[in-house]
């Protein structure tokens, strides 16, 4: 009951240890019906007229481009906002503009908000394919442009490191 064809892998390797374990495939089913993401993973709610999927829990390349393409994939109009990956080390300007790269050559529609100085490379990349990108500096400022020129039922994706505190988009939309 979650998206995204690299959680078809997860759930295929949760069956088959759970079926080694001896659980009956009944049992299994259940399991997975009832699985729930944890906070900040894929979690889906409603403010304001908009939908937020917020995945901001954590960020790594391989993740963001996962993540990033289930949701350009699945949703129409969509509306991305992509933050800061921390703890990359010495290499970390060269992973955002290589998650730019992958998302620009893949996708040619949606709309990309980015937020941070590290998150601007990706702007850069995205710039460079035609994609419509904005850049802004805080959550505040991303959330101001959010109210200000977006539509309700707008589908909004959030994706960044947990440092960026994108919960504070989604406090900012309820006010």
């Amino acid at each position: 009951n979650v998206e995204g064809d690299y959680n078809i892998e997860n759930s295929l390797s949760a069956i088959e240890i759970a079926y080694k374990l001896g659980m009956s495939y009944d049992e299994i089913r259940c399991g997975l019906l009832a699985y729930k993401p944890i906070e900040k993973r894929w979690e889906a709610e409603s403010s304001k007229g908009f939908n937020v999927i917020n995945d901001s829990y954590n960020a790594n390349p391989e993740s963001m481009k996962a993540s990033v393409s289930t949701f350009l994939e699945l949703y129409s109009n969509p509306v991305v906002v992509l933050g800061d990956m921390g703890e990359l080390g010495d290499n970390e300007v060269e992973y955002h503009r290589e998650v730019g790269r992958y998302i620009g050559q893949r996708f040619k529609n949606g709309l990309f908000l980015t937020v941070g100085h590290l998150a601007a490379c990706v702007a850069d990349e995205l710039v460079k394919f035609g994609l419509n990108v904005k850049s802004f500096e805080n959550n505040i400022e991303t959330s101001r442009y959010i109210l200000d020129n977006l539509n309700a039922g707008s589908t909004i994706f959030l994706k960044a490191s947990r440092s960026m505190k994108f919960e504070e988009i989604i406090e900012n939309l309820k006010k």
